[in-house]
């Protein structure tokens, strides 16, 4: 079974998610969080599994910079 890599939109900006989604999703799983909760939330559920985050800086509930600390204490497989 071959499954696709998936990738976060992190964005408040709907018009913007939707673009990138529209983009990437024939060759990409896309998840979708609006603001930098949903973000952390999805990062928790999914870490192991995502293999990009396109991160907005200026979100609300969290901007990006304090998503970045988030994942830095977080368990993410990151190569650097």
């Amino acid at each position: 079974m071959n499954t696709k890599e998936k990738i976060l939109i992190a964005d408040d900006s709907e018009i913007n998610r939707a673009m990138l989604s529209d983009i990437l999703s024939p060759d990409y799983e896309v998840l979708e969080a609006s603001n930098g909760e949903e973000v952390v939330e999805c990062l928790k559920q999914h870490s192991s599994e995502i293999n990009l985050v396109i991160l907005d800086i200026v979100m609300p509930k969290a901007d990006g910079f304090e998503v970045l600390a988030v994942m830095k204490g977080l368990s993410v497989n990151t190569d650097f």
